[in-house]
């Protein structure tokens, strides 16, 4: 049975990680990065910037739209989005955000169930954005917050080009599963943060106007044991699986996806503040968009306490907020039927029924 809460808090004032690497953190993994990064770069030159197909009759896909770009030492990289269009729609339609899971630094957008959600009537954005990376030091262009101006310069992105897609711009909500749950919460929760907007496509506003959570974490400091203050931006991978056991130790993938996206050891002070800044808990106030949090009991990734903090504190603070508990459910939300759905239907329903009416 699927245990449903429903409620508005009392009013006050105030304001894989899904993507889980196959079992072990190779050591052959910088590489095969580096392959693959050569490979996309050589894709991306032969083709054109912007491709279409379309997903059966139903639904348009347009893939690697460009909606901002960043410099990394001498070089500009481009951040892409896919749209789902769907072409039965009364025009315009609302649009769905979809950001990835990976841990802040795994995952692409390109696991995005974007078929599904325009197939009920939605555009659907499958937003890539910049992961954190302990191989190569942490850089600051790739380390928080960097993840969250990506977000928003797609928000904004998206709402000033509304026009050119069939999209309401005023009808936006954000999706996404574990650290791209983190990111759609901290977006959702943060509209006028200055030190979390970034500047890309100023000019527009970044609100939203529903979210879901799946499963997402939302604070490193009230979580499960960190498992080392080890600065994985300075050490060897490898050192820290010998250590500490890699992912064979609960908790593992939780300290290193953290640390990561924080830039540094979690024993550091300027860490711990940045992790406050990140955290989600920390900019509620009663005026945020409604919220559905979906977790599964059974995820040994992201304990579903990290769902039960925010639920609580965005009912403390007087907003609404739907929480569903998954019995039985771990890490994910594929479909346990395999590739023929794309969504578990104790997520995709509930979160179809959220922004139905929401945004319709």
């Amino acid at each position: 049975m699927i245990s449903i809460e429903t409620r508005r808090g009392s009013k006050q004032k105030g304001r894989s990680m899904n993507g889980r690497r196959d079992k072990t953190l190779s050591k052959h993994w910088p590489l095969t990065v580096a392959i693959i990064s050569i490979a996309t770069c050589l894709l991306n030159t032969v083709h054109s910037q912007v491709r279409s197909d379309t997903a059966g009759t139903e639904v348009k896909v347009l893939r690697d739209l460009e909606y901002a770009s960043y410099q990394l030492g001498a070089v500009s990289n481009k951040l892409l989005l896919d749209l789902y269009l769907p072409q039965r729609k009364e025009q315009p339609s609302p649009l769905i955000i979809f950001l990835h899971g990976g841990g802040w630094f795994e995952g692409n957008k390109d696991t995005c169930p974007g078929n599904a959600f325009a197939a009920m009537g939605y555009t659907m954005a499958c937003v890539g954005y910049r992961l954190a990376n302990h191989t190569v030091g942490c850089p600051k262009e790739l380390s928080f917050p960097t993840q969250i101006h990506d977000v928003k310069a797609a928000v904004r992105w998206l709402r000033k080009n509304a026009d050119k897609y069939g999209i309401n711009p005023n009808r936006f909500g954000l999706l996404g599963a574990s650290s791209g749950g983190h990111l759609a919460t901290l977006a959702g929760l943060s509209a006028g943060v200055a030190d979390l907007e970034g500047t890309a496509n100023l000019g527009v506003s970044d609100e939203i106007q529903a979210v879901v959570d799946w499963f997402a974490p939302v604070d490193v400091m009230r979580g499960p044991p960190i498992v080392f203050k080890d600065d994985p931006c300075t050490t060897k991978i490898d050192s820290l699986i010998s250590k500490y056991g890699g992912e064979s130790t609960k908790y593992f993938y939780w300290t290193l996806a953290w640390a990561t996206f924080l830039g540094g050891g979690l024993d550091d002070q300027a860490v711990i503040k940045r992790a406050h800044r990140a955290s989600p808990l920390t900019h509620i106030d009663r005026d945020d968009p409604s919220f559905l949090v979906i977790h599964g009991e059974a995820d040994d990734m992201v304990p579903i306490n990290q769902s039960e903090l925010l639920v609580t504190a965005l009912r403390n603070a007087g907003n609404q907020v739907t929480f569903l508990r998954l019995p039985g459910v771990g890490h994910g939300f594929k479909a346990p039927q395999g590739p023929g759905q794309e969504v578990n239907p104790a997520f995709f329903g509930p979160t179809i029924k959220f922004f139905d009416g929401r945004l319709k």
